[in-house]
């Protein structure tokens, strides 16, 4: 048996299961990750492949895009987060943005049927400590960004934790 950690995110797709793996919790710059290709069945590792490490590729969360039938990711390096484009077969990732708003925590991203790719983030009040979420939907030609709109859960405690997550 092998223990896998997929800390950059999976996503199961026409019966294989597409990961990234690596230390989270350690030096994201040191970190070597690896673009894992599992079989969804059996769990068979179809392919473990080497990225470059220097937080290069170390993305917080995966999306299937049914379009195009790319894979995007949510990259954070050591101090600045984008989006990418991931072949499914090899890995290789290509950025499609600059890097994103640093006042805003991407936290997740999401694909639909007709190609548009989705993202939430956070934005909170460093004096305050009042948080907001925002949909915001990504052209995946050329990564522009428009808000969908805030989301709000009126009827959540202030520190309900799968509402108001920092991390």
């Amino acid at each position: 048996d092998k223990e896998i950690s997929l800390a950059g995110g999976c996503l199961r797709h026409d019966g294989r299961i597409y990961g990234i793996t690596y230390d989270s919790a350690g030096n994201l710059q040191a970190a070597v990750p690896h673009w894992v290709v599992l079989d969804a069945e059996t769990f068979e590792v179809i392919l473990d492949k080497p990225l470059p490490s220097g937080g290069v590729a170390t993305t917080r969360g995966l999306a299937y895009c049914p379009a195009d039938g790319q894979i995007y990711g949510l990259l954070r390096d050591y101090t600045d987060a984008y989006i990418v484009r991931i072949h499914p077969e090899t890995g290789e990732m290509a950025r499609i943005t600059q890097a994103l708003d640093y006042r805003k925590t991407f936290l997740t991203l999401s694909a639909d049927a007709a190609g548009q790719l989705y993202a939430i983030y956070l934005l909170e009040d460093y004096q305050t400590g009042d948080q907001r979420q925002f949909l915001t939907r990504i052209n995946p030609a050329d990564g522009t960004m428009a808000d969908v709109g805030e989301i709000q859960g009126n009827n959540l405690l202030p520190g309900d934790i799968l509402y108001n997550m920092k991390y």
